[in-house]
């Protein structure tokens, strides 16, 4: 048994379970227990680390201070450089450091381990979902079209594909390409996904998110958020 790899993990624990991350108010246990697990100098293991990252990407919310943000961040990109200066051929890790880089708007970082991660496993869907959601974020919605449609076309069976690659056309003005993807709203929950709602509200299509938004209501989905755009959308519209 690995007692180093266990103490980490217990320390990591600790350190989620604390309360507070997202108040904005000075508390910050769990910096203070994940600085626990990085004296022990080692991360239990890879799914450790994946619970960093998401603990990390909460940070991004507006209300967490500015230096508890930065805390993670580095905390986090340390950790990385670390694990993959082990082991560059990781392919999970890879994803993942690109997926962080990305919430955090280093997209230049993200791409880099995109691209290796894509070399590592050219068929891996996910890998095409979340760079194309990277460059949705960007705002490279050509290339996010081009990426998103490699993800779609190896199974189109796969419902993370299907809503990144028609989320990606209609930013680039495909709008009637992507309901025929998703087909009906009233079959298919995904048409109304928060992405594909940001998206047509981006594109200025109120219709489209009130049409969508009223489905959402009748399904008995919505959340106080739609009817903010609901209004939102009627108000733009007059």
């Amino acid at each position: 048994v690995n007692l180093r790899n266990m103490s980490a993990n217990v320390a990591l624990i600790n350190g989620i379970r604390q309360e507070g991350i997202m108040v904005p108010d000075g508390k910050n246990g769990q910096k203070i227990a994940l600085r626990d697990v990085l004296d022990r100098e080692l991360f239990g293991s890879g799914e450790a680390l994946e619970q960093l990252v998401q603990i990390a990407i909460q940070t991004t919310d507006p209300r967490v201070p500015e230096y508890i943000r930065k805390d993670f961040y580095e905390l986090t990109a340390s950790e990385f450089e670390k694990q993959l200066a082990k082991d560059p051929t990781n392919l999970r890790t890879q994803s993942f450091a690109g997926a962080f880089y990305g919430r955090f708007g280093q997209y230049e970082q993200a791409l880099e381990h995109f691209k290796i991660a894509l070399a590592l496993s050219p068929k891996r869907q996910s890998i095409y979902v979340d760079l194309g959601m990277m460059l949705i974020s960007k705002g490279d919605f050509a290339q996010a079209e081009e990426v998103t449609k490699k993800g779609y076309e190896i199974w189109n069976g796969n419902t993370d594909a299907q809503l990144a690659y028609a989320t990606a056309l209609i930013y680039v003005g495909k709008g009637e390409q992507s309901e025929a993807i998703l087909g009906d709203a009233k079959n298919n929950p995904t048409a109304y996904d928060n992405r594909i709602l940001n998206a047509y509200g981006t594109k200025g299509r109120q219709d489209k998110v009130i049409a969508l938004v009223n489905e959402k209501i009748v399904q008995g989905n919505a959340t106080s958020r739609d009817y903010l755009l609901l209004a939102r959308g009627y108000a733009e519209l007059g």
